[in-house]
């Protein structure tokens, strides 16, 4: 787990901003209901994905496990190598509204052009 991102969306009130994704990579922007990006995950090395619509949808709260079920597909070489990123509603946390699995996961502030990158 990434304590500095599952922290940083408990104590704040993140929202995703937007989701964007080109080749392997993939970005989520976190921001404050003040609007500017705030954070952004960044995950390089995506093996797979899914949103359902997470974007705008309120407060979200997220952490970094190693892969469960939605990686059970990979073999045990690969799930040693790659995170899983959990992104759920914090009115409902059991409430997946995204997830990924990359082979490396970093936060770090964002920047302006994160809010251009595809997606």
């Amino acid at each position: 787990m990434d304590p500095d991102l599952h922290e940083e969306t408990v104590r704040g009130n993140l929202s995703v901003r937007h989701v964007g994704f080109a080749r392997d990579e993939l970005r989520v922007v976190l921001a404050s209901t003040r609007g500017e990006p705030a954070l952004v995950v960044e995950l390089k090395g995506v093996h797979s994905f899914f949103d359902r619509g997470v974007a705008n949808y309120g407060p979200v709260v997220a952490h970094v496990t190693e892969p469960g079920s939605f990686g059970w597909h990979l073999s045990a070489e690969d799930r040693a190598r790659h995170r899983e990123v959990h992104i759920n509603a914090k009115a409902d946390p059991t409430n997946n509204l995204f997830r990924a699995i990359a082979r490396s996961v970093r936060t770090r502030t964002g920047e302006s052009e994160d809010r251009n990158f595809p997606g």
